[in-house]
């Protein structure tokens, strides 16, 4: 899942009569999601970065595959991130994080998706 917020900054003088003015301030992309790692493959040859970090670069969460709809972000920080492997099951991925620079928002809407 995935959205956006923007914090206002809020100006008042003179010239607005008494009403608040502003403008919008920080922009930022909250991202949460998780899903199935492909443990065919060797971690040393495609590591999937999902660990605490303030770096992890060119991140698509798409919401129509088919359209090829997705929020790009160019660099993302992930906050927590929770890793399984259980015997004879999935290794799984638990993840949030948020924008760490500009991100560019879809244009249409249907269920999101989590590709890195």
């Amino acid at each position: 899942m995935i959205g956006s917020r923007e914090s206002g900054v809020t100006k008042l003088n003179f010239e607005s009569g008494g009403y608040e003015q502003g403008l919008i301030g920080v922009n930022v992309a909250d991202w949460n999601g998780g899903g199935f790692w492909n443990s065919s493959v060797p971690p040393y040859l495609d590591p999937p970065g999902i660990f605490p970090r303030s770096n992890l670069t060119n991140t698509a969460f798409y919401t129509n595959l088919a359209d090829n709809v997705a929020w790009s972000l160019p660099l993302s920080r992930v906050f927590s991130a929770k890793n399984g492997a259980e015997v004879r099951g999935l290794v799984t991925f638990d993840c949030t994080g948020k924008s760490n620079s500009n991100f560019t928002a879809p244009t249409g809407v249907a269920t999101n998706q989590l590709t890195t």
